[in-house]
Protein backbone atom coordinates (compact mmCIF):
# COMPACT_ATOMS: atom_id res chain seq x y z
CA UNK A 1 0.00 0.00 0.00
CA UNK A 2 1.26 3.47 -0.92
CA UNK A 3 1.40 6.48 1.35
CA UNK A 4 -1.18 9.19 0.55
CA UNK A 5 0.18 12.72 0.11
CA UNK A 6 -0.30 14.99 3.11
CA UNK A 7 -1.35 18.54 2.25
CA UNK A 8 -1.62 21.76 4.21
CA UNK A 9 -2.65 25.07 2.68
CA UNK A 10 -1.21 28.49 3.45
CA UNK A 11 -3.65 31.25 2.47
CA UNK A 12 -3.71 35.00 2.10
CA UNK A 13 -7.23 36.44 2.10
CA UNK A 14 -8.48 38.85 -0.53
CA UNK A 15 -8.36 42.43 0.75
CA UNK A 16 -12.05 43.00 -0.05
CA UNK A 17 -14.98 40.76 -1.06
CA UNK A 18 -15.05 42.15 -4.58
CA UNK A 19 -11.27 41.69 -5.13
CA UNK A 20 -9.50 38.61 -6.50
CA UNK A 21 -6.11 39.22 -4.90
CA UNK A 22 -6.03 36.38 -2.38
CA UNK A 23 -3.96 33.25 -2.87
CA UNK A 24 -3.36 29.74 -1.60
CA UNK A 25 -0.11 27.76 -1.55
CA UNK A 26 -0.15 24.01 -0.99
CA UNK A 27 2.57 22.43 1.14
CA UNK A 28 2.76 18.77 0.09
CA UNK A 29 4.69 15.98 1.82
CA UNK A 30 4.57 12.21 1.64
CA UNK A 31 3.38 10.15 -1.26
CA UNK A 32 5.65 9.85 -4.28
CA UNK A 33 6.71 13.13 -5.94
CA UNK A 34 6.14 14.70 -8.41
CA UNK A 35 2.64 15.94 -7.67
CA UNK A 36 -0.21 17.15 -9.84
CA UNK A 37 -2.66 19.66 -8.37
CA UNK A 38 -6.20 20.27 -9.57
CA UNK A 39 -8.01 23.44 -8.50
CA UNK A 40 -11.04 22.67 -10.70
CA UNK A 41 -10.69 25.69 -12.99
CA UNK A 42 -9.71 28.19 -10.29
CA UNK A 43 -6.40 30.07 -10.33
CA UNK A 44 -4.99 29.74 -6.76
CA UNK A 45 -3.01 32.95 -7.28
CA UNK A 46 -6.13 35.08 -7.91
CA UNK A 47 -8.73 34.11 -5.30
CA UNK A 48 -11.68 36.13 -4.12
CA UNK A 49 -13.37 35.46 -0.77
CA UNK A 50 -14.80 31.94 -0.60
CA UNK A 51 -14.04 28.27 -0.19
CA UNK A 52 -12.13 26.37 -2.87
CA UNK A 53 -11.57 22.64 -3.37
CA UNK A 54 -8.30 21.13 -4.55
CA UNK A 55 -6.96 17.63 -5.21
CA UNK A 56 -3.34 16.50 -5.14
CA UNK A 57 -2.30 13.38 -7.08
CA UNK A 58 1.13 11.76 -6.68
CA UNK A 59 3.03 9.46 -9.08
CA UNK A 60 1.36 6.38 -7.54
CA UNK A 61 -2.05 7.89 -8.35
CA UNK A 62 -2.78 8.36 -4.63
CA UNK A 63 -4.97 11.39 -3.98
CA UNK A 64 -5.63 13.87 -1.23
CA UNK A 65 -8.49 16.40 -1.44
CA UNK A 66 -9.65 19.24 0.78
CA UNK A 67 -11.20 22.69 0.61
Amino acid sequence: MHETPSVSATTNNATCNSYSNGNAILNITGGLPSYTTNWYGVNPSMLSAGTYTYTVIDQNNCTSSDS
